[in-house]
């Protein structure tokens, strides 16, 4: 399967210059935590991403409003992203090794075309239920456990509550 075939076309999007507090009402209103950030020019040509996190250290960084910061002072400028005709297997891979949940798809010029997620297409299917969707993702992309034990996107760097606790 391509990622052209599950992923999710109608994106919004944010330009550098729009304040942080419309990328928080984004992220609010979409529910996707990431938002993506092309260039002022029209083109939809993709220059960032602003997540949620993204959003709260970078109101807090800099002490203002979020209405009076912009989202290319907060944005991440390097973004790993995929084409449309990147196989599911691949893109579930690039997700593994990033440690990210989602993924921008774009054309051979950068632009926008859609985000694939690791919850694409799971609504109604019977699979869903055995595992969550990781194990599914998994068996699909038939790529191994990670050596941990744990799933690596949810293990947040090999953090544990054990290492936080003082002994």
């Amino acid at each position: 399967m391509r990622v052209d075939e599950i992923m999710r076309k109608d994106v919004p999007t944010l330009r550098a210059s729009d304040p942080l507090s419309f990328a928080a009402k984004i992220l609010k209103e979409t529910g996707c935590g990431i938002v993506p950030v092309v260039a002022g020019d029209g083109s939809n040509r993709m220059v960032g991403t602003v997540t949620d996190r993204e959003v709260c250290v970078g109101t807090y960084r800099h002490g203002l409003p979020a209405s009076r910061i912009f989202v290319g002072s907060v944005m991440t400028h390097h973004v790993h992203a995929c084409t449309p005709a990147t196989m599911l297997e691949d893109a579930v891979l690039l997700m593994e090794r990033a440690h990210i949940e989602r993924l921008p798809v774009v054309d051979d010029m950068g632009q926008l075309l859609g985000i694939v997620s690791y919850d694409a297409g799971l609504a109604g299917n019977p699979r869903e239920d055995r595992g969550g969707w990781r194990s599914w993702w998994r068996r699909l992309a038939r790529l191994p456990r990670a050596r941990t034990g744990r799933d690596s996107v949810a293990g947040h760097g090999g953090w544990s509550r054990d290492r936080l606790e003082h002994p």
